[in-house]
Protein backbone atom coordinates (compact mmCIF):
# COMPACT_ATOMS: atom_id res chain seq x y z
CA UNK A 1 0.00 0.00 0.00
CA UNK A 2 1.02 3.48 -0.84
CA UNK A 3 -0.25 7.10 0.32
CA UNK A 4 1.14 10.68 0.33
CA UNK A 5 3.31 12.63 3.18
CA UNK A 6 0.85 14.79 5.30
CA UNK A 7 -2.39 12.64 3.84
CA UNK A 8 -4.52 9.61 5.58
CA UNK A 9 -4.89 6.97 3.43
CA UNK A 10 -7.29 3.83 4.22
CA UNK A 11 -6.31 0.43 3.49
CA UNK A 12 -8.84 -2.17 3.38
CA UNK A 13 -8.22 -5.88 4.90
CA UNK A 14 -8.92 -8.05 1.62
CA UNK A 15 -6.62 -10.79 2.70
CA UNK A 16 -9.53 -13.09 4.35
CA UNK A 17 -13.23 -11.92 3.89
CA UNK A 18 -14.07 -15.61 5.63
CA UNK A 19 -12.96 -14.44 9.58
CA UNK A 20 -14.54 -15.98 12.18
CA UNK A 21 -16.99 -13.45 13.69
CA UNK A 22 -15.58 -11.74 16.33
CA UNK A 23 -12.26 -11.51 15.40
CA UNK A 24 -10.57 -8.57 16.23
CA UNK A 25 -7.65 -6.05 14.92
CA UNK A 26 -5.40 -4.23 17.04
CA UNK A 27 -2.10 -1.86 16.75
CA UNK A 28 0.23 -1.44 18.61
CA UNK A 29 1.28 2.22 19.41
CA UNK A 30 4.36 1.41 20.73
CA UNK A 31 5.31 -0.46 17.28
CA UNK A 32 4.31 1.79 14.73
CA UNK A 33 7.26 3.79 13.09
CA UNK A 34 7.97 6.95 14.23
CA UNK A 35 6.47 9.50 12.06
CA UNK A 36 3.06 7.60 10.96
CA UNK A 37 0.16 7.77 12.79
CA UNK A 38 -2.02 4.49 11.94
CA UNK A 39 -5.77 3.54 13.31
CA UNK A 40 -7.25 0.90 12.83
CA UNK A 41 -10.84 -0.09 12.79
CA UNK A 42 -11.11 -3.17 15.28
CA UNK A 43 -13.52 -5.08 13.24
CA UNK A 44 -12.93 -4.70 10.20
CA UNK A 45 -9.21 -4.46 10.13
CA UNK A 46 -9.04 -1.53 7.72
CA UNK A 47 -6.15 0.40 8.66
CA UNK A 48 -5.53 4.07 8.06
CA UNK A 49 -2.31 5.44 7.84
CA UNK A 50 -1.12 9.09 7.82
CA UNK A 51 3.21 9.84 7.15
CA UNK A 52 3.77 12.96 8.56
CA UNK A 53 3.85 16.09 6.11
CA UNK A 54 7.43 16.01 5.06
CA UNK A 55 8.32 12.52 4.78
CA UNK A 56 10.21 11.72 2.02
CA UNK A 57 8.76 10.30 -0.98
CA UNK A 58 9.85 5.94 -1.15
CA UNK A 59 9.96 5.79 2.76
CA UNK A 60 8.61 2.58 2.90
CA UNK A 61 7.59 1.22 6.48
CA UNK A 62 6.53 -2.43 8.30
CA UNK A 63 3.28 -1.86 10.20
CA UNK A 64 2.54 -4.79 12.42
CA UNK A 65 -1.53 -5.70 12.68
CA UNK A 66 -2.53 -7.68 15.44
CA UNK A 67 -5.33 -10.35 14.95
CA UNK A 68 -6.72 -12.05 17.89
CA UNK A 69 -9.27 -14.66 16.92
CA UNK A 70 -12.45 -15.81 18.93
CA UNK A 71 -10.71 -18.56 21.03
CA UNK A 72 -7.85 -15.82 22.18
CA UNK A 73 -5.08 -17.15 19.44
CA UNK A 74 -3.35 -14.40 17.89
CA UNK A 75 -1.44 -13.69 14.88
CA UNK A 76 0.24 -11.04 13.37
CA UNK A 77 -0.83 -9.52 10.01
CA UNK A 78 2.18 -7.22 8.49
CA UNK A 79 1.05 -3.94 6.25
CA UNK A 80 3.83 -2.80 3.81
CA UNK A 81 3.16 0.93 3.76
CA UNK A 82 5.12 3.34 1.17
CA UNK A 83 5.08 7.34 1.07
CA UNK A 84 4.32 8.31 -2.40
CA UNK A 85 1.61 9.53 -4.86
CA UNK A 86 -0.31 6.09 -6.10
CA UNK A 87 -2.34 7.54 -9.28
CA UNK A 88 -4.02 4.26 -9.85
CA UNK A 89 -4.02 2.66 -6.68
CA UNK A 90 -1.73 -0.36 -7.86
CA UNK A 91 0.23 -0.30 -4.71
CA UNK A 92 3.34 0.70 -6.72
CA UNK A 93 4.25 4.99 -6.43
CA UNK A 94 3.78 7.21 -9.60
CA UNK A 95 7.70 7.90 -9.08
CA UNK A 96 8.60 4.15 -9.17
CA UNK A 97 6.34 3.52 -11.96
CA UNK A 98 8.10 5.80 -13.92
CA UNK A 99 11.73 4.96 -12.99
CA UNK A 100 10.80 1.17 -12.95
CA UNK A 101 12.71 0.58 -9.93
CA UNK A 102 11.09 -1.82 -8.32
CA UNK A 103 10.70 -4.02 -11.34
CA UNK A 104 13.46 -5.36 -10.36
CA UNK A 105 12.90 -8.74 -11.59
CA UNK A 106 12.10 -7.49 -14.90
CA UNK A 107 15.24 -5.25 -16.56
CA UNK A 108 13.83 -2.52 -14.15
CA UNK A 109 11.17 -1.62 -17.11
CA UNK A 110 8.52 1.17 -16.59
CA UNK A 111 4.73 1.00 -15.64
CA UNK A 112 1.77 3.23 -16.40
CA UNK A 113 1.51 4.92 -13.24
CA UNK A 114 -2.34 5.92 -14.29
CA UNK A 115 -3.26 2.49 -15.22
CA UNK A 116 -3.42 -0.37 -12.73
CA UNK A 117 -2.95 -3.35 -14.74
CA UNK A 118 -0.25 -2.05 -17.66
CA UNK A 119 -0.56 -5.51 -19.21
CA UNK A 120 -4.30 -6.44 -18.93
CA UNK A 121 -3.80 -9.92 -17.69
CA UNK A 122 -6.18 -9.69 -14.48
CA UNK A 123 -3.36 -8.82 -12.29
CA UNK A 124 -1.89 -5.14 -11.05
CA UNK A 125 1.12 -4.25 -11.39
CA UNK A 126 2.10 -3.76 -7.82
CA UNK A 127 0.93 -7.77 -7.23
CA UNK A 128 3.27 -8.43 -10.19
CA UNK A 129 5.84 -6.66 -9.07
CA UNK A 130 5.99 -7.84 -5.55
CA UNK A 131 5.38 -11.68 -6.63
CA UNK A 132 1.77 -12.08 -6.37
CA UNK A 133 1.66 -12.37 -2.56
CA UNK A 134 -2.34 -12.90 -3.22
CA UNK A 135 -1.42 -16.88 -4.09
CA UNK A 136 1.92 -17.73 -2.16
CA UNK A 137 1.63 -21.24 -3.32
CA UNK A 138 -0.14 -23.45 -6.01
CA UNK A 139 -1.21 -27.76 -5.81
CA UNK A 140 -0.21 -29.71 -8.42
CA UNK A 141 0.08 -33.15 -9.11
CA UNK A 142 3.36 -34.49 -11.01
CA UNK A 143 3.59 -37.26 -13.58
CA UNK A 144 4.26 -39.82 -10.89
CA UNK A 145 0.52 -39.19 -9.37
CA UNK A 146 2.42 -37.36 -6.22
CA UNK A 147 0.87 -34.03 -4.86
CA UNK A 148 3.51 -31.27 -5.21
CA UNK A 149 3.09 -27.87 -3.93
CA UNK A 150 5.04 -25.29 -5.47
CA UNK A 151 5.84 -21.92 -3.23
CA UNK A 152 5.64 -18.59 -4.42
CA UNK A 153 6.79 -16.04 -4.70
CA UNK A 154 5.44 -15.82 -8.42
CA UNK A 155 7.56 -12.84 -10.00
CA UNK A 156 5.56 -11.91 -13.35
CA UNK A 157 6.22 -9.36 -15.81
CA UNK A 158 3.89 -6.34 -15.64
CA UNK A 159 4.90 -5.79 -18.83
CA UNK A 160 3.51 -8.89 -20.58
CA UNK A 161 0.55 -10.71 -20.19
CA UNK A 162 1.46 -14.13 -20.64
CA UNK A 163 5.28 -14.14 -18.60
CA UNK A 164 6.12 -17.91 -19.65
CA UNK A 165 4.71 -17.42 -22.76
CA UNK A 166 2.64 -20.54 -23.05
CA UNK A 167 -0.62 -18.93 -24.04
CA UNK A 168 -2.31 -18.71 -20.99
CA UNK A 169 -2.34 -15.19 -19.22
CA UNK A 170 -0.47 -14.69 -15.70
CA UNK A 171 -4.13 -13.88 -13.88
CA UNK A 172 -5.95 -16.71 -15.63
CA UNK A 173 -2.82 -18.91 -14.95
CA UNK A 174 -2.83 -17.98 -11.00
CA UNK A 175 -7.06 -18.36 -10.73
CA UNK A 176 -6.51 -21.77 -12.10
CA UNK A 177 -3.90 -22.95 -10.36
CA UNK A 178 -1.10 -23.37 -12.67
CA UNK A 179 2.30 -21.45 -12.32
CA UNK A 180 2.81 -18.66 -14.56
CA UNK A 181 6.46 -18.51 -14.84
CA UNK A 182 6.90 -22.51 -16.24
CA UNK A 183 4.99 -22.83 -19.60
CA UNK A 184 4.51 -26.65 -18.46
CA UNK A 185 3.07 -26.65 -14.78
CA UNK A 186 2.86 -30.31 -13.96
CA UNK A 187 5.63 -31.49 -16.16
CA UNK A 188 4.38 -33.88 -18.65
CA UNK A 189 6.35 -32.59 -21.69
CA UNK A 190 3.28 -30.65 -22.95
CA UNK A 191 2.87 -26.80 -22.20
CA UNK A 192 0.04 -25.38 -20.52
CA UNK A 193 -1.46 -23.87 -23.18
CA UNK A 194 -1.93 -26.62 -25.34
CA UNK A 195 -3.30 -28.72 -22.34
CA UNK A 196 -6.16 -26.45 -21.91
CA UNK A 197 -6.82 -26.77 -25.95
CA UNK A 198 -6.51 -30.46 -25.64
CA UNK A 199 -8.93 -30.21 -22.91
CA UNK A 200 -6.15 -31.83 -20.27
CA UNK A 201 -5.32 -30.56 -17.08
CA UNK A 202 -2.45 -28.98 -16.85
CA UNK A 203 -1.68 -29.10 -13.04
CA UNK A 204 -1.92 -33.00 -13.45
CA UNK A 205 1.02 -34.88 -14.84
CA UNK A 206 -0.60 -38.32 -14.87
CA UNK A 207 -2.61 -37.70 -18.02
CA UNK A 208 0.41 -37.17 -19.82
CA UNK A 209 -1.42 -33.99 -21.82
CA UNK A 210 -3.40 -36.79 -23.81
CA UNK A 211 -7.39 -36.47 -23.81
CA UNK A 212 -8.00 -40.16 -24.10
CA UNK A 213 -11.37 -38.87 -25.57
CA UNK A 214 -9.99 -37.01 -28.78
CA UNK A 215 -9.12 -39.17 -31.24
CA UNK A 216 -5.48 -38.31 -32.89
CA UNK A 217 -5.33 -37.57 -36.39
CA UNK A 218 -3.56 -40.47 -37.52
CA UNK A 219 -5.78 -43.11 -35.30
CA UNK A 220 -8.44 -45.22 -37.36
CA UNK A 221 -12.06 -45.30 -36.73
CA UNK A 222 -14.77 -47.57 -38.49
CA UNK A 223 -18.32 -46.95 -38.29
CA UNK A 224 -19.40 -50.72 -37.45
CA UNK A 225 -22.44 -50.24 -38.69
CA UNK A 226 -22.12 -50.14 -42.04
CA UNK A 227 -20.12 -53.05 -42.74
CA UNK A 228 -22.14 -55.22 -44.45
CA UNK A 229 -22.01 -58.95 -43.37
CA UNK A 230 -19.21 -60.93 -44.03
CA UNK A 231 -17.46 -57.82 -44.38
Amino acid sequence: ASGEAGKPTTVEQTGDQNLPEGTKFHVDPNKVPEGFDVKVDEKTGDVTVTPKAGTKNDTEVTIPVEVTYPDGSKDEAPLHFTVGKDSDKDGITDADEKSGDKNTHFNNEPTNPNKADTDDDGLTDGEEINGNPQVPSITIKDKDGNTKVIEGPFYTNPNEADTDGDGINDGDELKNGTDPTNPDTDGDGVNDGDEIKNGTNPADGTDGGLNPGIIGKETPSWNDGTVPEGG
